[in-house]
């Protein structure tokens, strides 16, 4: 493997697992050592200031209105938001793999009738599909709980992008099933299966690699969009916020969340606001990166 491959593509990987990782440590080996600061005092006693305190040396990205150090938040967040978006992504790419597969293979009648019903959402914004789904359990969400709360998130993100990907992935098999090695080797007595799995899908393993990426990104960028129209990953919870009671916030506190929750301080307080989205922005970089070289390898 050369080093240009081991940069364009596993380092990326390397630092959002790390990151992740170092997500799962704070949250079960450090988090209950540390502690929020509301108001400072300079040495003589007096108030020197109170939360929220901008980015300093001691805390780079500040603190929030309760004084938590940002810094630490974004990396209790970070599991919540990586794991989510991966999970979507994973799951999303392998189901319209297969449900691709199998589409491919129906009679000609089916598919145009299937693709009348699939087709519109290949233009409706899923931002839009998913508020619409998702918006009215707010109504319930006290009596739902946040577990179920998240996993009906977490299906209708799923299910929404499974159909563009999934034609997507038809219409590639279908260019596959042209070629005339396939041919020959349906005179040679192999099957649909056979075909599928020996032929096939070794052909596609990048393109589907591709997928993942793409479907990890989106995902990722519908959860900003959620965040901004509060919808939070796993609802919200009274906000206890210094100096406004009522603020509704995230109730997992990934980074989406983090963004929705505090966007009125983007004005009186920008680095609240700016912390997540930074994250974010790095984040979608690291595996902009990665999709850049599978997609123009020859340019590296």
């Amino acid at each position: 493997m050369n080093k240009k491959k081991l940069l364009f593509v596993f380092f990326p990987c390397i630092l959002i697992g790390l990151l992740l990782l170092m997500s799962f440590i704070y949250e079960f080996g450090f988090k209950s050592q540390t502690s929020s600061v509301i108001i400072k005092y300079d040495e003589n006693g007096d108030i020197a200031g109170t939360a929220p305190f901008p980015p300093s040396l001691k805390q780079p990205f500040g603190t929030d209105r309760n004084g938590n150090d940002l810094g630490l938040r974004l990396l209790e967040g970070a599991k919540y938001t990586i794991t989510f978006a991966l999970g979507v992504s994973i799951l999303r790419t392998l189901a319209a793999v297969a449900a691709g597969s199998v589409f491919a293979f129906l009679p000609r009648s089916i598919q145009s009738l299937a693709k009348c019903f699939l087709i519109p959402y290949q233009y409706i914004p899923s931002f839009i599909l998913v508020f619409i789904l998702i918006w009215p359990l707010n109504i319930i969400k006290d009596e739902i709980g946040y577990t179920p709360m998240i996993a009906f998130q977490f299906l209708v993100i799923f299910i929404v992008g499974i159909s563009p990907v999934m034609l997507l992935m038809s219409g590639e098999i279908k260019q596959i099933l042209k070629e005339p090695y396939i041919e020959v080797s349906y005179h040679l007595g192999a099957n649909n299966r056979h075909v599928i799995f020996k032929h096939i899908l070794p052909v596609l393993n990048k393109r589907i690699l591709i997928i993942f990426f793409q479907q990890m990104i989106q995902t990722l960028l519908l959860l900003i969009y959620l965040g901004i129209f509060e919808i939070f990953i796993g609802g919200d919870k009274p906000g206890g916020v210094f100096g406004d009671d009522e603020r509704s916030l995230s109730q997992s506190g990934e980074w989406a969340g983090m963004i929705g929750q505090s966007k009125f301080d983007l004005m009186t307080a920008p680095w609240i606001v700016l912390g997540p989205g930074i994250a974010f922005i790095i984040l979608i970089l690291l595996l902009n990166i990665v999709l850049n070289y599978l997609l123009y390898p020859e340019k590296k």
